[in-house]
């Protein structure tokens, strides 16, 4: 993924979860619909930006720890390395 798509889907999910459940509560307790859209809306902007933040925080968090996990890994070995002898530098006849 790109920089700032992990934010934005992170924050689009927030904001549409937000309108479904202040819509779904608003309904249930039979409100008004014009009340049920205006309290849905400001929910939904209201999560959608805190969402943002989420997002940002756990885009660093994974990029970072990427990061680390590049800095720190070695250069792969074949996979008999660990059990070869090491040649003494005679040869055997």
């Amino acid at each position: 993924m790109s920089g700032g798509t992990l934010t934005k889907v992170i924050a689009a999910c927030c904001g549409l979860a937000a309108f479904a459940i202040a819509v779904t509560a608003g309904l249930a307790a039979d409100n008004p619909v014009e009340v049920v859209l205006v309290r849905a809306l400001a929910s939904m902007v209201l999560c959608q930006l805190l969402g943002v933040a989420l997002g940002t925080v756990v885009e660093r968090v994974v990029g970072e720890s990427i990061e680390s996990h590049k800095r720190l890994r070695t250069a792969p070995q074949s996979p008999g390395a660990a059990f070869r002898i090491p040649s003494t530098g005679a040869s055997a006849s």
